[in-house]
């Protein structure tokens, strides 16, 4: 934990569309791709994914440097709604 803060709970329903709920409701993330990265980590849980891999998933038509660009600020955007302890990761990989 960060801080020593426990991070608040969050629900995914993925069946019958993308639903993320947390502690006050219905979390809109405003973004297909905000919510197909969080779906397809989620997923993916507990195997690390591979930066290379999601930038060119969800970003694959731009150019390296801004699909990995994209890939940062969507991890910090999602980082800053579920809290800082909910996706872990290094300089190759994220989970």
């Amino acid at each position: 934990m960060t801080g020593g803060v426990p991070s608040a709970k969050f629900g995914l329903a993925l069946l019958g569309g993308f639903k993320l709920t947390g502690p006050e409701g219905v979390v809109d993330l405003a973004g297909g791709k905000l919510a197909g990265l969080l779906a397809y980590l989620a997923c993916m849980t507990p195997r690390p994914q591979s930066r290379e891999k999601l930038s060119t998933l969800l970003w694959g038509s731009h150019f390296d440097a801004q699909a990995k660009q994209n890939l940062r600020q969507a991890l910090a955007r999602l980082r800053r709604v579920l809290g800082q302890d909910a996706l872990r990761g290094d300089g190759e990989t994220v989970w």
